[in-house]
């Protein structure tokens, strides 16, 4: 009788035996909101970044902005999607119109300029094409950003640019992206007319010798795509 009970207890309806041991179940597509971040972009909200970054006059601001741009930067510490090019430069220019009298904002625009050093993004095959306007129109803003009094600025900017040539692969998949072609980020530079910004800009570095030494760098690099 008691082999009997004892061999009713370990089988499952059907006649499937248990094992003795404890069931362990697996978890198959359950991912935490955190986990799943890791490996993918989720829409941000740039526009809010944007309006933060336009504000003024209001107290503890200048700490929020600093904050709000790190965080960003953090997000996209992988690379930058294509679609969200116009936006993210949009955030650059702001933040380096403020260097002249908030010097800590050169931080924030490092961090940008490091992340633009990177493979741009595409998550589709054509958005290299969809998004060329804005790629060039947004490289091209670097040639104008030369003009903010800020020797720091201008030497990463130019370093910014002799990356394009050098470009390490994100150092993580994103999850639904892909790296943009390796030349697509010089041909947009020379739609853009990025070499014409950086040689105008030689104008007022006379004086500056170590940027004008990294002007001439970044223009040796652009000059080797034909510009």
């Amino acid at each position: 009788m008691f082999t009997q009970q004892a061999t009713a207890r370990s089988q499952e309806p059907g006649g499937r035996t248990k094992s003795s041991s404890p069931r362990q179940i697996p978890v198959v597509g359950v991912v935490t909101e955190d986990e799943d971040a890791q490996g993918a972009l989720k829409p941000m909200d740039l526009n809010g970044v944007i309006k933060l970054l336009e504000e003024t006059d209001k107290g503890d601001l200048e700490g929020k902005q600093l904050k709000s741009v790190k965080k960003l930067m953090q997000y996209y510490q992988n690379g930058l999607p294509l679609r969200d090019l116009a936006q993210i430069f949009k955030i650059l220019k702001l933040c380096a119109g403020k260097i002249e009298h908030q010097p800590h904002f050169i931080e924030s625009v490092y961090n940008i300029l490091k992340v633009c050093s990177l493979p741009f993004l595409k998550k589709k095959v054509s958005d290299e094409i969809t998004y060329a306007e804005d790629t060039a129109n947004s490289i091209a803003l670097l040639g104008d950003l030369m003009k903010v009094p800020s020797s720091e600025l201008r030497i990463q900017i130019c370093k910014c640019i002799v990356d394009f040539y050098h470009a390490e692969p994100p150092k993580k998949h994103i999850t639904g992206y892909q790296p943009a072609s390796s030349s697509y980020k010089i041909q947009m530079a020379e739609v853009g007319g990025l070499a014409t910004s950086m040689v105008q800009s030689l104008a007022w570095l006379e004086n500056q010798l170590v940027e004008k030494l990294w002007v001439l760098k970044a223009l040796q690099h652009l000059s080797t795509s034909g510009l």
